[in-house]
């Protein structure tokens, strides 16, 4: 277990507090927020009284008091610590920090620790929003790695400080040296070297000042040597062959003599000395006087042993690194890099090592990486760059490097190192979130175009309706006339209904509010009322239709309406779509457990490249504007969402423009085959006999006209225009059946509903709203309030008549 002056002392070695801000670590910060989605973060470094911020964002503050920190708790942990939400934990919900500006609610800090294990802070990231279900496994693992890349920073860092002590101070003792040894030429004593010098005549060695002797070790009574003597007490005895092969070179040529070697001074300990000596004028003949000096090199040996103890310790920290590093030198060539690199890249390392940066680079990120280069040779302390490399398969990986200067202890550069993340996956993330912003703006521009053409199509069927309304007005009393406008008039109501009600059906299928009324019935019926539906369109084209189905019954579980709709839509699109006097041709085949509906035409054909979105939701308003029966474009999806809530499939095929279409629909055949019901009972229609209607509607025209209609097939009928006048008529005329508006002034649809349910004489009538409400919620307000059946604006004259012919037989509600 650590103390905290270890703690601190061990924070303090970083000399870290209170430099200036530094792009390696403010990346990291930048990073980590968004790949967390927080806006708050920081590398937070505990100090004795309070916490100092080596980057942040969100803060706008380098140091904060420790009373208030949140990351000193972290201290006590063994990785990390997340706070969902500070207001709930008694440690921090009266944290001013949390309690005023800036309101954090959400914390998650991982723990920063010396290679020794002491925590020096967290790096730590903050919402003033709660995140009930903490980081994910993805954020946990990203905040982990990010935590591990600020320790690296501060270990390279802390190394790259101490290698330029240690280099400082040997490039400090050399020169000392050298000045030594050139002040003992003038003045040796006032040097502070040793000077000796050897006799070979006489073999003996002198020590020809004070520190000589003190350098060695030798006590004054004591300092008589030869050269034997010397050799072998005093050096050390891998040095002794070395040593004397220089002296004897010396004495035979003259040349210079220097040695840099171990000896063991008088009291054991070893010391690393430098020699340097130079032989005198010849005596007649006799070998030279050889004179030199001696220096103590003991402490900058240790500090190239220390020096290269710490290049060791770079070189593993860089090889266990999370991310990919690579070192390069001025000219390119690729210096050091680690194990991930090698990985990330496919090389060995041999091979990169035998590689510049221009081979692993891709052509298109040449100039990012340069300029990055040039950046920082010029004196920026870092750039981040995000560049293409090259692997050695030949495919290409996006990587964001954090590139800065590596320089000498007098700053000259000598090349860059790069923190290498392979970011390829995130590129991705970044491409679908450009195609998906792509395709919501195509579907916004699909959206205006069908605005535009419902704007168009409900103008045209408005269009002939008015002109309609003038001819009745100036020729009403002619027969003929009016059977004409009010046919036309009936047709161009059906579209406009017809477009309505496709509209409606999407709605209710997207938002799940469709039921389907599934009973067991035989295509063969559901064909027949769908192509009894199509018959006006299809002889409208004068078109020939042929019909080929099996004489077996082939019976499907469905809603026999809407797969009926499915084929009218279908067929009505082929009678659209082909020109006069055309060719449709269905086909109704059993394949396997399915059927099989397919219809042909002989028309304008799909282009191939529509092929794939002709089933989309407006698709038909882009592709079909210059058409004037190109529709809303909803009805093909309508029929795909149809045919798939029957668990079954739709598919469309064409040779290309003016090659026709084939569109088949494949459902599912029921699991009982044995019996269906007669088509009688699935499209029933009965008799009719005289009820008594009362009609409330505070749109005059509307009651009236419906009245009207009712009055000519025989009924009695009574009119209302609000709610309390239609209770009145009720008590005294006891409606069969009564069509209510909901939106009535005074008393609305759904109150008089609920009034007329207690009046005596109609506890067994049948109450119909009729509104302009159409959604599931308008229908199950329609049901809680009494009615019986819920039908919208324009209400179908079919639609009325079954209902009220059911109504006659006793059939409903």
């Amino acid at each position: 277990m650590w103390t905290e002056p270890e703690r601190l002392a061990a924070l303090h070695a970083y000399g870290i507090l209170d430099t200036d801000p530094e792009s390696a670590f403010d990346d990291l910060v930048v990073l980590t927020g968004q790949l967390l989605g927080a806006p708050i973060v920081a590398v937070n470094l505990i100090d004795a009284h309070r916490q100092w911020f080596k980057a942040e964002i969100g803060l706008g503050t380098r140091e904060m008091p420790l009373d208030d920190s949140i990351c000193k708790f972290v201290l006590l942990e063994q990785q990390r610590m997340v706070i969902t939400d500070t207001r709930d934990d008694p440690r921090f919900n009266c944290n001013p920090l949390v309690t005023g500006t800036p309101g954090l609610r959400f914390y998650a800090g991982e723990l920063l620790k010396s290679a020794e294990g002491l925590p020096l802070g967290t790096l730590c990231v903050l919402d003033t929003t709660p995140r009930p279900h903490g980081l994910t496994d993805l954020q946990a693992a990203a905040l982990r790695t990010l935590a591990q890349q600020v320790m690296t920073q501060l270990e390279l860092r802390k190394i790259v400080r101490e290698q330029d002590k240690l280099l400082l101070a040997q490039q400090r003792m050399h020169s000392e040296l050298l000045g030594a040894q050139e002040r003992s030429r003038l003045a040796t004593d006032a040097a502070g070297l040793g000077v000796w010098s050897w006799d070979p005549v006489s073999d003996v060695v002198a020590w020809e000042n004070d520190r000589a002797v003190e350098m060695f070790g030798l006590a004054p009574d004591d300092a008589c040597y030869n050269a034997e003597r010397f050799m072998r007490a005093l050096l050390h005895r891998d040095d002794v062959a070395a040593f004397a092969k220089a002296v004897a070179s010396t004495v035979r040529s003259g040349a210079a003599f220097h040695l840099q070697a171990r000896v063991h001074r008088a009291d054991g300990e070893m010391r690393w000395i430098d020699f340097f000596g130079k032989a005198q004028a010849p005596r007649d003949g006799a070998p030279p006087l050889i004179v030199g000096v001696v220096a103590d090199i003991t402490a900058r040996k240790m500090a190239d042993v220390e020096l290269k103890e710490s290049r060791g310790r770079f070189e593993r920290i860089v090889s266990q690194a999370a991310t990919g590093v690579v070192q390069v030198d001025p000219d390119g060539r690729i210096k050091v890099v680690n194990d991930k690199f090698c990985a990330m890249l496919g090389y060995d390392r041999a091979e990169l090592l035998a590689l510049t940066m221009r081979d692993i680079t891709a052509p298109e990120s040449m100039g990012v990486t340069r300029a990055a280069l040039d950046k920082v040779g010029a004196g920026e302390a870092g750039v981040v760059v995000q560049k293409q490399y090259r692997r050695r398969d030949g495919s290409l990986m996006w990587a964001s490097s954090s590139v800065s200067a590596v320089r000498s202890p007098v700053q000259q550069f000598e090349g860059i190192v790069a923190i290498v993340v392979d970011i390829s996956k995130d590129r991705e993330v970044e491409e679908s979130l450009r195609k998906l912003a792509s395709d919501l703006s195509e579907a916004d521009q699909r959206k205006s175009e069908f605005l535009a053409t419902l704007a168009h199509e409900l103008r045209n069927p408005l269009a002939p309706i008015s002109t309609g309304l003038a001819v009745l007005k100036l020729g009403g009393d002619n027969a003929a006339a009016v059977g004409k406008i009010r046919a036309m008039m009936e047709r161009q109501v059906a579209q406009m209904v017809r477009l309505i009600d496709d509209l409606l059906d999407v709605a209710r299928i997207s938002g799940g509010k469709i039921d389907l009324q599934k009973a067991v019935v035989d295509i063969k019926t559901v064909l027949a009322a769908a192509i009894e539906t199509s018959q006006p369109f299809i002889e409208h084209g004068a078109h020939t239709l042929l019909v080929r189905q099996p004489d077996e019954p082939l019976l499907l579980h469905a809603d026999p309406t809407r797969i009926a709709q499915v084929l009218s839509n279908l067929l009505n699109n082929a009678a659209k779509y082909t020109p006069l006097g055309g060719n449709i041709e269905v086909v109704v085949q059993r394949a396997g457990a399915d059927v099989t509906v397919s219809i042909t035409d002989n028309g304008v054909g799909i282009a191939a490249e529509s092929l794939s979105t002709i089933f989309l939701m407006f698709n038909q308003v882009r592709h079909n504007l210059h058409r004037a029966q190109g529709g809303l474009g909803v009805g093909l999806s309508l029929v795909r969402r149809l045919v798939e809530m029957h668990g079954g499939a739709v598919t469309a095929v064409s040779a290309g423009a003016g090659a026709g279409s084939t569109f088949t629909v494949r459902l599912p055949l029921a699991r009982d085959n044995s019996s269906a019901p007669a088509p009688e009972a699935v499209f029933a229609t009965a008799a009719r006999r005289q009820l008594r209607l009362l009609v409330a509607d505070d749109n005059v025209d509307a009651a009236q006209s419906l009245a009207s209609m009712f009055a000519l097939q025989g009924h009695m009928t009574r009119v209302a225009h609000s709610g309390k006048q239609a209770i009145d008529m009720a008590r005294d005329f006891s409606p069969e059946v009564a069509f209510l508006d909901i939106g009535m002034p005074e008393m609305n649809g759904y109150e008089t509903a609920r009034a007329m349910r207690t009046l005596a004489g109609m506890e067994g009538s049948v109450l119909v709203a009729l509104t302009g409400w159409g959604n599931e919620s308008d229908r199950i307000l329609s049901k809680q309030a009494g009615f019986d059946h819920h039908l919208t604006k324009p209400a179908d004259g079919a639609t009325i008549d079954r209902l009220l012919d059911e109504i006659a037989l006793g059939i409903t509600p």
